[in-house]
């Protein structure tokens, strides 16, 4: 009977075929991972740099002062990023005297959490002084997201800022 130590045929390979192997495959797999972490990590940097430009410019918030009404025109994107601006914003407009603000969300073509959240905040902060927010130009997606999130039986929906305005104006 022949042990499995004395038939090299059938021995475990050596220390030189593990050294081959290693010399042929483990190279190459090194530099294809460097290589793509690489390039993920130029990729990422990339849509940084996009996203902070793009940050900027993705919410414009115009104000207007009526004899009824606080107008904050919201245009752009509404998310996490950009909900703080709103919330300033807002802050800066509402005043103790002021009964009725309108926003107008027509050129807005996303909301997020932190945009509702923000406009729940401007909502607190009218009704802490007697008045009441008012919301119009609303897409039919941003209706959705308002009704899912039961803002819209917090405050009144409009489709357009003149409706709001005169629905300010029959309150006063």
């Amino acid at each position: 009977m022949v042990t499995p130590a004395a038939n090299p045929a059938k021995s475990s390979p050596t220390a030189e075929t593990h050294t081959i192997a290693a010399a042929l495959f483990l190279p190459a797999a090194g530099r294809m991972n460097i290589e793509r972490h690489t390039a993920i990590e130029r990729t990422r940097w990339q849509d940084c740099r996009l996203r902070d430009k793009t940050v900027s410019m993705a919410l414009t918030v115009d104000g207007s002062r009526t004899n009824i009404a606080v107008v904050l025109e919201v245009k752009g994107r509404v998310d996490g990023e950009t909900a703080p601006e709103l919330d300033r914003v807002c802050h800066q407009w509402i005043t103790a005297a002021d009964r009725n603000v309108i926003l107008d969300f027509s050129g807005v073509q996303y909301i997020s959490s932190a945009g509702l959240s923000s406009v729940l905040g401007a909502g607190k902060e009218i009704d802490r002084h007697g008045g009441r927010l008012l919301i119009c130009g609303l897409a039919a997606r941003l209706k959705q997201i308002f009704a899912f999130s039961g803002l819209d039986t917090l405050f009144p929906l409009f489709e357009t800022r003149e409706a709001a305005l005169s629905d300010c104006s029959e309150k006063a």
